[in-house]
């Protein structure tokens, strides 16, 4: 990274409120692109038209061919590429944003076509990111921390949540707080959610109706602590022992293209269960519908299994939301259990799902401040759609209900956090960095701009 010249805080300022003008847009985009190419593939896997099956037969195996190739060649493109991203940072490595922007972008975009699951919010991370390099080198600036700063920002546009956003910041990229980079980092954020949000505007967390829990029926958070704790400990722990196991056996035929295996399987499985696969957002709008623990469970080990073998880095794409799925289908199996066994209503099941997702986000993650604030997110949209055209005094009327509730939740998130790290002491993209690390070299573009060092030596005469 180059060497930053000196700059007064208003121009920093300004420069932050750029970035944040382009995350914005670039993530916007993205998110809808990935929302038109998931419609598209359901349409051409649900079809019974011979042509297009064959069409998308066809289809599966070119991408195939250009995503083991982009892999192969493109360490940055690898998963989410958080890992690698953070890594470059870090340890001042050059960040090839010029091939690594465009191709993390579009291989995503495969992914999502082709149906596995992973989803599209960690690449949002590496695109923001990425992006904020891109203009810092278009106004011959360059700074770590604005960079990492561009992570949260990516984050907080993907989940459409300035609030999650700025928390990432500090919380997961940064790691460090001081006034100035609050201030930027807001201004970023707040920048790039509101030019997003004129792009995309869908999100998991935003639920219309979110009733108020009880605190009678605290032996929910309880159990959505138990629950989430092993569920998410145990997908930590068993993606990188995956990850682990082909990187040990990186030069073996069948390490190398597991990538073909996987869009293989993928296509398979989408014509013969095409509602199990994907992302697993349509399963998080639509786990309300299942009532059959029975069928859960076997859901939940399905999407566990395939996860991890689709989160190896064989492929491009992240595992927020595929670990918020899983977080939805805990929550819906503990919401069933209580109103068979507690009789709990029927109505709290959706405001048990969306906790049991913070919940597992914090233990995957160990961020309990950005969880804590993505249920928050949840709260204020439910809140803002509880009526038509509903005034600020209202709002705060109704907002006051939803305090009790968001107080437990943020206990049962740093409970669950402080019961995760007894079990795994690190974040999932710590844990795949460091497998990365132990197992084989992690390799960096060299800068083009860089000056050449003469290593040759003169003898004297």
């Amino acid at each position: 990274m180059k060497e930053r010249k000196p700059q007064g805080f208003w121009p920093e300022l300004l420069e932050s409120i750029i970035i944040g003008a382009v995350i914005g847009a670039v993530v916007g985009l993205y998110q809808l692109a990935m929302q038109y190419v998931v419609k598209g593939s359901q349409f051409m896997y649900s079809s019974r038209n011979p042509w297009i099956i064959v069409a998308m037969v066809l289809a599966v195996a070119v991408l195939a061919v250009l995503n083991h190739f982009i892999i192969k060649r493109h360490q940055g493109v690898r998963g989410s590429g958080v890992p690698y991203m953070e890594h470059a940072i870090h340890h001042d490595h050059h960040i090839d944003w010029k091939s690594e922007l465009p191709l993390m972008f579009l291989n995503s975009l495969s992914t999502g076509f082709v149906g596995l699951p992973l989803g599209s919010e960690g690449p949002s991370v590496v695109l923001g990111g990425k992006t904020a390099e891109m203009v810092e080198d278009a106004i011959n600036a360059g700074e770590e921390d604005t960079v990492v700063m561009g992570f949260g920002t990516g984050f907080g546009c993907a989940v459409l949540s300035p609030l999650a956003g700025i928390c990432y910041i500090f919380e997961e990229a940064l790691k460090k707080f001081n006034v100035k980079f609050f201030v930027r980092g807001i201004a970023m954020m707040v920048v790039a959610f509101l030019v997003t949000s004129l792009i995309n505007h869908h999100s998991v967390f935003h639920v219309h109706e979110l009733p108020v829990l009880p605190f009678d029926n605290f032996y929910v958070f309880l159990m959505l602590v138990v629950v989430n704790v092993i569920l998410g400990c145990g997908f930590a722990k068993g993606l990188t022992l995956a990850k682990t196991l082909f990187e040990k056996n990186k030069n073996k035929f069948w390490s190398k293209y597991f990538g073909f295996a996987l869009f293989a399987v993928a296509l398979v499985l989408n014509f013969v269960c095409l509602g199990w696969m994907g992302s697993g957002a349509h399963i998080i709008e639509e786990i309300t519908h299942f009532n059959n623990v029975w069928l859960l469970i076997a859901l939940l080990a399905f999407r566990f299994i395939l996860t991890i073998f689709a989160g190896t880095d064989r492929v491009t794409g992240g595992v927020v939301i595929p670990m918020l799925t899983l977080g939805a289908i805990g929550g819906q199996i503990v919401a069933l259990v209580c109103n068979k066994l507690f009789g709990l209503s029927t109505d709290y099941n959706q405001v048990v799902i969306i906790i049991s997702m913070a919940i597992i986000f914090t233990v995957v993650n160990k961020t309990p401040i950005t969880s804590s604030m993505l249920f928050l997110t949840a709260v204020l949209y439910a809140v803002q759609h509880s009526a038509d055209n509903i005034s600020v005094a209202q709002f705060f009327a109704t907002f006051v209900n939803y305090l009790p509730m968001i107080a437990m939740t943020t206990v049962a998130v740093v409970v669950a956090t402080v019961l995760s790290k007894l079990i795994v002491k690190d974040g999932l993209y710590h844990m795949l960095l460091h497998v990365d690390l132990h197992h084989g070299e992690v390799v960096h573009p060299v800068d083009p701009n860089a000056p050449q060092v003469d290593t040759t030596t003169t003898a004297e005469a």
